[in-house]
């Protein structure tokens, strides 16, 4: 705004001299950023700031908002305005928060954006894990597989035995929609093992694991009756574990299912009974 004082006298007497003030009006300035806001990289959990200045005629009113839906303070977000900065906080970021930030400035001349990025970096995790136990036959095709979250970018190392493996003709690894896979062609004795999905990024590392065990061969189990009890025929316990022991782990669910079946067969006075249905329905590479 420009004051000017001016004086106007006129040549007959008779009229007044004039005197008064102008005023010329400068238009108002329209809002520019002239420091932006920067794109920003955050881990899960973690708070997220942009900040902005704007120059402009006052008043100047702000706005923020993500993948063009407003945002107003409160709950997981922050906003102020203070001397021409405006500053937005998400106080915790998650998985959602990843997007397009604008913040737009207006006031009666204009308006002016300027906008950022946020990433949330969100480590691998595990939401589907390989069997914890895997009996094979020595020839077959060996398949693990585990689905996995996070990101950015994950990247899959698998270990055997606390060595880490390496793609050949027999291993095959991919890691495709979120899903990784080892596939063993043709295994043998050697494959037998611990073997461990390790997925990593800048965000974390997870990792699960899984046993396998080749068999070459099936193996039977025996029956035997019990010295002395002539209203059964049963499997004799101490040989039945001993072949169970051999194949791998023994679950309880499957002695409970044995002690159930010894128990019910007993109460019913036949005089023959057999358990071999449960075996093989608990251990299927058993041959009975």
């Amino acid at each position: 705004m420009l004051n000017c004082f001016f004086s106007c006298k006129t040549i007959n007497k008779l009229l007044p001299t004039l005197h008064g003030f102008l005023v010329f009006l400068e238009p108002k300035q329209a809002p520019v950023f002239d420091i932006k806001p920067e794109s920003i990289d955050v881990p899960f959990g973690e708070s997220a700031d942009f900040e902005c200045h704007v120059t402009g005629a006052q008043p100047i009113h702000i706005t923020w908002s993500k993948d063009g839906r407003e945002i107003r303070t409160g709950g997981n977000f922050n906003i102020t305005f203070t001397a021409n900065t405006a500053h937005l906080r998400v106080l915790r970021v998650g998985k959602g928060d990843s997007g397009q930030y604008t913040c737009q400035a207006s006031n009666e001349a204009g308006k002016d954006f300027c906008s950022a990025q946020l990433s949330v970096k969100e480590p691998p995790k595990f939401i589907k894990k390989p069997e914890a136990l895997r009996f094979v036959k020595q020839g077959d095709t060996v398949q693990l597989e585990c689905k996995i979250s996070g990101t950015p970018e994950i990247r899959i190392v698998w270990y055997k035995n606390e060595q880490a493996l390496q793609a050949s003709d027999r291993l095959h690894m991919s890691f495709v929609d979120s899903v990784a896979t080892l596939t063993i062609l043709g295994a043998s004795a050697a494959d037998a093992g611990d073997y461990i999905c390790e997925a990593h990024n800048s965000a974390g590392t997870a990792s699960c694991s899984t046993s396998v065990t080749v068999k070459g061969q099936h193996m039977a189990l025996h029956s035997t009756r019990i010295p002395g009890c002539h209203a059964c025929s049963w499997l004799h316990i101490p040989l039945l574990l001993q072949q169970l022991l051999a194949a791998g782990p023994v679950s309880l669910q499957l002695l409970l299912h044995l002690s159930a079946a010894v128990f019910k067969q007993q109460r019913s006075g036949r005089k023959q009974w057999w358990v071999f249905s449960t075996v093989q329905q608990s251990f299927p590479h058993l041959s009975i």
